[in-house]
């Protein structure tokens, strides 16, 4: 069986001409992806985020082996939670994260990487992206609107049909079915609910203070499913569902996605344009460690749910396989992102960058 994944990484790979993407199923989550050239002689491993992954395994990965076929590169998208626990481990090169990291885990990683003196561990943005809200609703297209308060008594189990006066108020022209609603979230360690519910806590105290935010949370309602081709799979077979991944497993699901109200009472559509706009909205104020929470944005034009995400990698890297990694996360940060807005990301923003590439410049080699 071929997984949504698989697909989207396949149409991704056809718009840029990148051919012999090798897929295979990792149990319900998104393809495992290696790249490789035939006379490879460094491999690098990295696992972790799901919601990178099409970018990753569809243009970046590819594109940079091809240009250096001594390398080759595996990427398992797993999910954040546990792609930071192999990489904390020392199982992995790199990890690929939408949640940024606690402090256990950076002290765990930390450790592993050598300690403090030897650079300890570098958090670097990988891509932007929005993270949409799709659904099943007959006859419903994209561009529904659902504005904050809707969004969070969906989740809190306070709206529980499609045809409430609150979204019926939001929609007067769209023909809304009485049928209740059905949220789908995700079951395991998520850097994609780690954002959606900072954003869920950023416009809701009732969420904020009764479930909170995290890669894992106790969700009031609702079911579980793993991975992002997982939450869409179970939205694609039920009537009346919803739920959340980033916008390519949306577009390629051939799922319709809600435009959100942002902080400035604006309706706005998931785009790479948008998420880039709400990234751009915060650099100046992007932390020394680089690790930033970007929902909500006040900017008037701007997605309101977006996030970074991030590759971390230890800063020493020593020998053949670092000086490939550190090669790999240069290219991913700065040529690697004229491909993200062909497959649905932001690109970081140029302030964001430079940082980044100052950051990579201290690794110790």
């Amino acid at each position: 069986m071929v997984t949504r994944s698989a697909r989207i990484l396949r149409t991704g790979a056809a718009a840029l001409g990148v051919t012999a993407l090798t897929l295979g199923a990792t149990g319900a989550s998104a393809a495992s992806h290696t790249a490789a050239a035939p006379r490879a002689s460094v491999v690098l491993n990295g696992a972790g985020s799901t919601f990178i992954a099409p970018l990753l395994q569809g243009a970046i990965i590819p594109q940079y082996t091809k240009a250096n076929p001594n390398v080759q590169i595996n990427y398992n998208p797993i999910g954040s939670g546990a792609g930071i626990a192999l990489f904390t481990k020392g199982s992995v090169n790199f990890a690929g994260s939408d949640a940024l990291l606690s402090a256990a885990q950076a002290n765990a990683a930390t450790s592993q990487c050598g300690g403090g003196q030897s650079g300890g561990v570098i958090k670097i943005p990988a891509t932007i992206g929005a993270v949409s809200l799709f659904f099943n609703l007959p006859g419903v297209q994209t561009g529904l609107k659902l504005s904050s308060d809707v969004v969070a008594n969906i989740f809190l189990g306070k709206v529980t049909n499609w045809s409430d006066p609150s979204i019926k108020s939001l929609n007067p022209s769209v023909n809304l079915p009485n049928l209740t609603i059905q949220t789908v979230h995700r079951a395991d360690g998520s850097g994609t609910t780690y954002i959606f519910t900072h954003y869920l806590s950023a416009i809701s105290p009732q969420w904020s203070s009764s479930v909170g935010s995290g890669a894992t949370v106790n969700w009031p309602n609702g079911s579980g499913a793993k991975g992002s081709s997982g939450v869409a799979a179970a939205v694609q077979q039920t009537q009346g569902a919803i739920g959340y991944a980033d916008l390519a497993f949306a577009i390629q699901s051939s799922l319709p996605y809600a435009y959100l109200q942002n902080a400035k009472g604006n309706f706005i559509a998931p785009s790479s344009a948008s998420a880039s706009l709400a990234a751009n909205s915060f650099a100046k104020v992007m932390p020394s460690d680089l690790q930033q929470i970007i929902v909500n944005s006040s900017d008037p034009k701007a997605y309101p749910l977006t996030g970074y995400s991030y590759i971390f990698m230890c800063g020493r890297q020593t020998g053949s396989v670092g000086h490939a990694l550190l090669g790999f996360v240069k290219y991913e940060v700065t040529t690697g992102q004229k491909f993200a807005g062909q497959l649905y990301y932001g690109s970081i923003p140029s302030s964001v960058q430079k940082l980044e590439l100052t950051a990579l410049g201290k690794v110790r080699q």
